[in-house]
Parts: structure tokens; C-alpha cells; sequence
């Protein structure tokens, strides 16, 4: 009977840690995300502002991985 609990606590144990590092996944794909729908509001904006012929300031930046 004693090992089957520490089976069960040690079961239990490797799940809350699954589940933890199922939330940091989650938490920095939420983080990606906002970041990802802030420069896409952006990149309206600007494309936004070119076709009603306003001028826009588009400075030219190198992509990130250059």
C-alpha cells in the first residue's frame, strides 16, 4: 500500500510539473502574440495611411536578422 501511494504522489508530482511548464508555454506564446497584433496594427496603419496618399515615415530598417 505505501508504494502505491508514493507511486500516486510521484505521479502527481510529475503532473503539476507538466502543467507548469504548460503555462510558461502559454504565457510566452500570449506575449508573442500581443507583440505580433501590435506590429500588425502598425503595419495597417501605415499601409492604411499609403493608400488614402498621406504621406507616411517608413524608416528602412534592416529585417532582424540581418
Amino acid at each position: 500500500m505505501n508504494d502505491k501511494l508514493e507511486n500516486i504522489e510521484i505521479t502527481l508530482a510529475h503532473h503539476e510539473q507538466q502543467l507548469q511548464d504548460l503555462n510558461d508555454v502559454i504565457t510566452d506564446q500570449w506575449k508573442q502574440i500581443e507583440l505580433l497584433n501590435r506590429r500588425l496594427d502598425k503595419a495597417l496603419g501605415k499601409i492604411e495611411q499609403l493608400e488614402s496618399g498621406q504621406d507616411v515615415d517608413v524608416p528602412v530598417d534592416r529585417p532582424p536578422h540581418h
